[in-house]
């Protein structure tokens, strides 16, 4: 696995990628995003949607779910760290940082071929 170091605005970054593509990425901050980036991360090698609570359960916070959904709000890079594929309860889309915000989430969704979204429904 390749993997690059470089400094930005935001501090010291990192990028993994393999013949795959992207497997990791790694940014500066607080400890809480660097574990929240890492399990996230973990998101990449599927298109499999997770939900805020589970992902704040995760982390060790089973509580956070607004927090985690704050701090995907300023995902820097949400089309690198997929932040797009984490979910409401309730499978609700909630916000996203990109312009159009949750239409173009439940867009990518859809592109990456998540079960209930861009599927034709009878209502």
């Amino acid at each position: 696995m390749a993997y690059a170091l470089f400094d930005t605005a935001l501090g010291r970054c990192g990028l993994a990628w393999s013949d795959a593509g992207t497997t990791a990425v790694g940014l500066p901050e607080s400890d809480y995003r660097n574990r929240m980036t890492h399990s996230l991360n973990t998101c990449m090698a599927s298109a499999n949607r997770k939900f805020r609570g589970a992902l704040a359960a995760r982390l060790g916070q089973p509580g956070a779910a607004q927090a985690v959904g704050g701090a995907l709000g300023r995902n820097p890079v949400p089309i690198v760290i997929p932040c797009h594929r984490v979910l409401g309860a309730g499978c609700e889309v909630g916000g996203f940082s990109a312009p159009d915000g949750a239409s173009t989430k439940e867009k990518i969704l859809s592109i990456e071929g998540v079960t209930g979204f861009g599927e034709p429904t009878l209502f």
